[in-house]
């Protein structure tokens, strides 16, 4: 190790900051047919691998890539995109799908049972927008609609294995993700239009998520326990990570400290994955650990590494640009 090596392994110890190990490894792949870009959206305990891809005529299709390396492709009939966005254990996927913007409903959400069986649904009371973020394991699925054409106008919902909707919240509302307990969270705007995080539980409770000095809260990600994660910014506006825990207990972190720090996804254990990126540059993907440990990585060859999702088990998977587009990747630094 020279001397200027030894210097930045010392000051990365003190921040709690490590590299990725000699030993990580990485699959890179993209769906048949895919061109330019490939979206990984989840990755279920067995490894399995939900996404999008657009091919060379510009349409999107979803894809599951199958823990063995198979790959099938997910239409909704008639689609001008299909965008697969959860995965529940028996392999029940979520998504919305896209039809020609000037449809009374261009976007809808879509279930495809395990058999391939693909139908549609919107929320009720949504003039034209239904954004489905995800299922629970045990069926409920999780989104927000748009009462009408405006980005403002939104409410969550909860739809249960019967079809049955329960609606919550109004204007500016964004739901991201939710637990097995039905627990959801995601960000809205208070009346001034500043962004804040929000968990809400099963029986309607909603509270409110913002680090000390926050301007701009936006969870991302809740776990089992019911301990979020999430991105945040001062008046500087440089965004930086924060995790809280079920008891209200709020962290924060970076995984670079000449960036930003966005992180995606939170195991069961707590484990946080993302991106950091150098003054709006190249960057990596994070690794944070439970107890507060961070392990950058990049994709060998990849410009730039953007994971999104991290099961159980501690696999990662994403998207790296790389041969001049994206492709998708799983690994486990």
């Amino acid at each position: 190790m020279t001397k200027s090596s030894a210097h930045l392994a010392s000051v990365s110890v003190a921040l709690g900051l490590l590299c990725a190990p000699a030993t990580a490894k990485f699959i890179t792949f993209q769906p048949p047919g895919a061109t330019v870009t490939t979206a990984v959206t989840a990755i279920t305990n067995s490894g399995d691998v939900i996404g999008s891809f657009e091919d060379a005529s510009g349409m999107v299709h979803g894809f599951l890539r199958a823990a063995d390396g198979t790959f099938t492709t997910i239409d909704f009939p008639g689609a001008k995109g299909t965008y697969p966005t959860g995965m529940s254990h028996d392999g029940t996927i979520v998504g919305y799908y896209t039809v020609k913007a000037r449809t009374l409903n261009p976007q809808q959400g879509f279930i495809r049972t395990p058999d391939g069986q693909i139908s549609a649904f919107h929320a009720p009371h949504a003039n034209r927008f239904t954004n489905v973020v995800a299922i629970t394991d045990t069926g409920w699925i999780v989104g927000q609609a748009y009462a009408a054409h405006d980005p403002y106008n939104s409410f969550g919902f909860l739809r249960d294995p019967s079809g049955h909707f329960t609606k919550f919240g109004q204007q500016w509302l964004q739901v991201i993700c939710a637990n097995s307990a039905r627990t959801t969270a995601g960000t809205f705007r208070d009346q001034s239009g500043a962004p804040h995080g929000f968990v809400r539980t099963r029986n309607g409770k909603v509270t409110q998520v913002d680090p000390d000095d926050s301007v701009f809260t936006h969870v991302t990600a809740i776990n089992d326990s019911g301990a979020v994660a999430g991105l945040w910014a001062a008046t500087d506006f440089v965004r930086k990570g924060f995790v809280r825990a079920a008891n209200g207990t709020i962290s924060t972190f970076v995984a670079n400290q000449d960036g930003e720090t966005l992180p995606w996804s939170m195991n069961k254990a707590g484990t946080i994955v993302g991106t950091y990126d150098i003054n709006g540059g190249v960057g990596g993907g994070f690794v944070r650990a439970p107890d507060g440990r961070i392990t950058t990585f990049t994709v060998p060859g990849s410009f730039f590494t953007d994971p999104e999702a991290i099961n159980d088990k501690g696999q990662i998977a994403g998207q790296a640009t790389m041969n001049g587009g994206m492709m998708g990747f799983i690994g486990k630094p």
